[in-house]
């Protein structure tokens, strides 16, 4: 399964996975696992706000008025490297609004990708999250509570338990983020989008600019 974008959305996201090339250069696995949490959460943050989407995505309005929506926005609550990154996007155009949520949610699962790989665990992170995947898709009870009307936090509580004894750190992480942030897709469609984004990743790992 591949991302939809429209053409000019596939052509920001290419040019957003150069600004997060140049983020994640030389940073820990540490660092690049917080960038990902923080682009998770802007992904959040414009997803719940079709206005705040809708003014960011606004090919009329002036780069600078975005920027300055982004530190409003956020301010603290995300790190600088977040920040700049969003702040660096901020001219790209868009063929929809929602395309906007799907690039950020992209390049956190990549950011993650990348600790991953700082890490060495790349492939244990691909060989796991497809794992994850197919353990959902099989258990009818667990499936059942993660796409249920539970809060967020039993849901990302349950999978990280369920996964806390074998799986790695960045596949617990992304797990917990995909279960709770469906906004509308099957777990599954979820889960077989960022297993092909991680096959993608770990094909071209030793030529992506991950270290």
């Amino acid at each position: 399964m591949r991302i939809h974008l429209g053409g000019s959305s596939r052509q920001s996201l290419v040019i957003a996975r150069g600004k997060l090339d140049a983020a994640v250069k030389g940073a820990s696995g540490a660092s690049a696992s917080e960038l990902s949490s923080h682009l998770f959460f802007a992904a959040e943050t414009f997803a719940s706000n079709t206005s705040l989407r809708r003014a960011f995505t606004d090919a009329s309005r002036d780069d600078s008025s975005k920027v300055a929506l982004v530190k409003d926005l956020f301010g603290s609550k995300i790190s600088s490297s977040a920040s700049d990154l969003l702040a660096a996007i901020a001219s790209l155009r868009w063929s929809a609004a929602g395309d906007l949520v799907t690039v950020i949610e992209q390049l956190a699962i990549e950011a993650q990708a990348s600790a991953a790989n700082v890490d060495g665990e790349l492939d244990r992170l691909e060989a796991e999250f497809f794992q994850v995947s197919r353990l959902i898709a099989d258990n009818f009870e667990l499936r059942k509570a993660l796409v249920g009307n539970g809060s967020v936090d039993a849901k990302s509580a349950l999978i990280a338990d369920v996964l806390a004894k074998s799986a790695s750190a960045s596949t617990v992480k992304l797990a917990v983020a995909l279960v709770t942030s469906l906004r509308g897709r099957s777990i599954e469609a979820a889960f077989e989008l960022t297993t092909s984004s991680l096959l993608q990743i770990d094909a071209i790992a030793s030529s992506h600019s991950f270290v």
